[in-house]
């Protein structure tokens, strides 16, 4: 009974520290499901058009019930009793385009709020493509390391006998040994730098650090031929500038709602109810009224708060113009990044091609006496510095292609 008891145990313990292993559709589901930042960003958006709603406040009727009883009495006189109830209706006839203004500024707002969300979606799905990414290439980048260390250690093994047959010198020993111990940190440092790597992950993905996750394929490749772009079309779509312009429209509502203090308003007003000195009451009375309403002075209240959304309103047209300038600029950069990455890419693929042929020939050289130390020395270390080159390009292109998403305002949790 201990033994199976023991197995299970043992059976339950590998079972939960056996690695999840997550492709690039697994990361994105779980990102939408288990995001604090994802899920926040959509209920202040649900929050903000629940509240539309309130615009339409201003066309509607108010209704009231009210129902009062009193007792009372006045010295030497008999004690007397009151009882009420009512119903009233008051409807604004005219109210100086506030409440007109007020619907548009609720729209505005629930406008706002999606282009705020848009913004939100595009940077996380950026933030969580370069995680991943990162995370794809840190796992190639340690299996890169440990197969440069075996490397280093057969050259050194080379090295050290041609040292042995008198055929080479100490100082080429020495820089061997060096090497050997340089590949060892590099191992040691990209194990540091994927620990690190996953943590961000994780934390995008809304895991417990504690849990093992490994990636089985990297990032799909993207749209990559891109003839022609349309900047400025870009930008005017994009959520940086639609929330600035919705800043200015916003202002300009409130700027109409804080000028119809200016002129009359006008409202209708009626009420029917039932005044008795016993319980229920039973006579009844209405009244059916129109109110006009004319400001004359207000102690400059209503002048200084016009003149304040005047000054809001014209500093958010032109701050809605720079914004419209400043995201134009950054499209255009995120793109000119992005076409070079592609570039950059293919150009160290082709290198690390070459760099492997001719390390091959020069190791075979080397072993024969046909070149020097200082020779193969430059083609090794070519070579290593090619491979690092090519993955650290796989990385950098796919990390402008989530710039360049990020900077037209869209990404994969849109989808």
């Amino acid at each position: 009974m201990r033994i199976l008891v023991s197995a299970l145990t043992v059976l339950i313990a590998t079972m939960t520290l056996e690695a999840r292993t997550l492709n690039w559709s697994d990361a994105i589901q779980m990102a939408k499901q288990n995001s604090l930042e994802y899920q926040s960003a959509l209920k202040n958006y649900e929050s903000v058009k629940e509240a539309q709603t309130a615009g339409m406040s201003g066309f509607l009727p108010r209704v009231s019930a009210s129902m009062g009883a009193s007792h009372g009495q006045v010295i030497g006189s008999p004690s007397t009793h009151g009882y009420s109830a009512q119903l009233s209706v008051s409807q604004n006839l005219f109210a100086g385009f506030a409440d007109i203004n007020s619907y548009y500024l609720s729209n505005t707002k629930t406008q706002q709020a999606k282009a705020s969300l848009d913004s939100t979606l595009s940077r996380l799905s950026s933030e969580l493509k370069q995680a991943y990414a990162e995370v794809y290439y840190m796992q190639d980048f340690k299996r890169l390391t440990s197969d440069i260390l075996r490397r280093r250690k057969e050259n050194y093994e080379n090295v050290k006998l041609q040292y042995n047959m008198g055929r080479e010198n100490k100082g080429s020993l020495l820089l061997s040994e060096s090497y050997v111990e340089m590949a060892s940190y590099d191992v040691m440092s990209a194990e540091n730098s994927s620990d690190l790597a996953l943590d961000n992950l994780k934390r995008i993905l809304g895991l417990p650090t504690s849990e093992e996750i490994t990636v089985d394929s990297n990032v799909p490749r993207g749209n990559e031929d891109i003839k022609s772009v349309d900047f400025e079309q870009i930008a005017n779509r994009h959520p940086d500038v639609l929330t600035a312009q919705y800043d200015e429209t916003m202002s300009l509502h409130s700027l109409k709602i804080t000028r119809a203090d200016f002129l009359p308003k006008l409202d209708l007003s009626g009420s029917y109810g039932y005044s008795d000195n016993r319980f229920f009451p039973e006579k009844d009375s209405w009244s059916v009224g129109l109110t006009l309403s004319i400001p004359l002075f207000d102690g400059l209240r209503t002048y200084s708060s016009y003149r304040s959304s005047s000054s809001t309103y014209e500093s958010n047209r032109l701050s809605a113009r720079n914004v419209f300038l400043k995201v134009s600029s950054e499209i255009k950069k995120s793109y000119y990044d992005y076409m070079q990455a592609l570039q950059k890419e293919k150009i160290d693929r082709n290198f690390d091609k070459a760099a492997i042929m001719r390390a091959e020939v020069a190791r075979n050289k080397y072993k024969n006496g046909f070149i020097n130390f200082e020779e193969w020395d430059i083609v090794e270390t070519d070579l290593i510095n090619r491979q690092k080159e090519n993955l650290s390009s796989e990385r950098n292109r796919i990390i402008k292609q989530a710039q360049w998403e990020q900077a037209q305002g869209i990404g994969v949790l849109h989808e």
